[in-house]
């Protein structure tokens, strides 16, 4: 059902987010758009040196965690599940991660993209 590659988010491993970017870009690893978090002064970001580009200073801090990695790995390999219920659908294993280095004060948006392998509906 999905495309992601959770290979590359070992539960307990952390990982930096992402960059940001002047526009959306809807594929797998993609930047965040930019928003309210994004000023001019902001907007002069530190480069990291990993190649992906500058990152806004008020997410720099922050890394994401997936939860379950043996569970993970094994699905990996099988591919994600979806169960059918009466009460309607979910994904197995349930995507749950921790997010470190958060800021209490500030408002953050997060996004996750779901891409069908196919044209089928389930």
């Amino acid at each position: 059902f999905l495309s992601a590659g959770f290979g590359i988010l070992a539960p307990s491993e952390t990982y930096p987010l992402p960059t940001t970017s002047s526009g959306w870009e809807p594929r797998l690893g993609s930047p965040f758009p930019s928003g309210p978090c994004t000023s001019s002064t902001e907007a002069q970001a530190v480069a990291e040196s990993n190649g992906q580009g500058p990152k806004n200073p008020r997410v720099s801090s922050v890394t994401v965690q997936l939860e379950m990695k043996p569970l993970w790995e094994e699905f990996n390999q099988l591919g994600t599940e979806m169960i059918v219920t009466k009460a309607g659908r979910r994904m197995f294993p349930p995507f749950q991660v921790k997010i470190l280095g958060m800021d209490s004060l500030a408002d953050y948006a997060l996004l996750m993209d779901f891409i069908p392998l196919d044209d089928k509906r389930y």
